[in-house]
């Protein structure tokens, strides 16, 4: 790109306000960069689903014609008039590894060292980002300075978000070893050991975690819109707690203003504005359904220990959401029913499991979640009344 700066035979004109006019100009209308590929899961180091129709899409010049190469593969499409691209690669068999790479009129984007087998995408609170190292018998896998080169991590950083914002992924993978394993995921890294002793390709696992988070946190807030009686567990919810919220943030800003006057230092925690309805999904979880996967893991629920009937009704929506915007059919959802942690009783783990649990609210809660399980198509529900310890 080309800049140049107006002058006379006096001196130079520079403005940065003008500046930026012009390098807005050069950048439309004497050729900036144009091609882009959308984020997605597709990046060094990563694993791509097999057996499934992968679809990338990006932006370019009008009319450009934009290149896959990779997998033994070279796909052609041509931008529409937006400058709108969508390149479909046929199913890839597992175990294949290669570098790829996207060319497009202006320029190409290439990635290093992927290979084909299954993703596995975990969402969940405190329990699902438990990290390895706090576990029992993590040693087995800590204390192993090898790599295990079928085995790839993904850790989707906090964010929160409203809907229509662009939302994509901005994690990156990483090996499975001891460093990346530390504070990874117990859950996650437990379940991807196990499972990769028994299948012959790679494995991707894909944590979107955030702990005490709500359950319509990671209910798309598109599906709670368009569903009514979703809203007394969701959209109402919401409004219901910003209206408790406000005057305690107001107090706040008042009471911080007025310190600031009188010159006095104040200390104090800046009241959190709660999470609404979908922020979660739009912040983590929507950007990852760009990307085929072979499943999902759920492992949530202790914030709605008081309310299981929120459970019983948002857990379903949120499994079909998801489905829905994976666009895979239904793809295998698995969840974890709450373990054997009594925090609103605080029983022995004997009384948990000898007692009928009549007035136990987590017990309520894992009878909402097992009823759930018996209703929604291909899902399972893992059992972890075992696990766990004493409030």
């Amino acid at each position: 790109m080309k800049v140049y700066l107006i002058h006379d035979n006096r001196r130079k004109i520079f403005s940065p306000g003008l500046f930026l006019m012009w390098n807005l100009l050069f950048i439309r209308f004497l050729g900036a960069a144009s091609f882009s590929v959308t984020p997605s899961l597709m990046s060094d180091g990563g694993v791509v689903q097999r057996n499934e129709t992968l679809t990338y899409t990006g932006r370019d010049q009008p009319g450009s014609t934009v290149t896959f190469i990779g997998f033994g593969l070279e796909q052609k499409t041509i931008s529409d008039d937006s400058g709108n691209w969508i390149i479909h690669l046929p199913p890839l068999t597992g175990g294949m590894q290669s570098d790829v790479s996207f060319h497009g009129s202006d320029g190409a984007m290439h990635f290093l060292d992927l290979v084909t087998g299954d993703i596995w995408i975990f969402v969940g609170q405190s329990n699902l980002i438990f990290p390895l190292h706090s576990s029992d018998g993590s040693h087995e896998l800590l204390d192993n300075p090898s790599i295990n080169p079928k085995i790839r991590l993904w850790n989707e950083p906090r964010r929160i978000a409203k809907m229509n914002e662009n939302s994509y992924p901005r994690g990156a993978w990483v090996e499975f070893r001891a460093e990346t394993l530390y504070e990874f995921s117990a859950v996650a890294s437990w379940f991807a050991h196990a499972l990769s002793k028994n299948i012959d390709v790679p494995l991707g696992v894909v944590v979107a975690g955030w702990g005490a988070t709500h359950m319509r946190s990671w209910l798309p807030r598109k599906t709670a819109e368009e569903k009514p009686f979703l809203w007394p567990y969701t959209l109402q919810v919401d409004a219901d707690r910003l209206t408790a919220w406000e005057p305690i943030y107001t107090d706040y800003l008042s009471i911080k203003k007025s310190a600031a006057e009188s010159g006095v230092r104040y200390f104090a925690t800046i009241p959190l504005k709660p999470m609404l309805t979908g922020d979660l999904f739009n912040g983590m979880v929507e950007g990852l359904t760009r990307d085929k996967i072979r499943g999902i893991i759920y492992y949530q629920g202790e914030s709605e220990v008081y309310r299981p009937q929120d459970l019983r009704i948002l857990m379903p929506q949120i499994i079909q959401s998801y489905r829905s915007y994976f666009q895979q059919g239904d793809i295998p959802f698995l969840f974890v029913q709450i373990p054997g942690w009594d925090f609103d009783r605080f029983r022995s783990m004997d009384e948990i499991l000898n007692e009928v649990q009549q007035d136990s609210a987590m017990a309520l809660l894992r009878e909402a979640q097992l009823q759930v399980d018996e209703v929604v198509p291909m899902t399972a529900l893992v059992t972890t009344m075992d696990l766990g310890e004493k409030g």
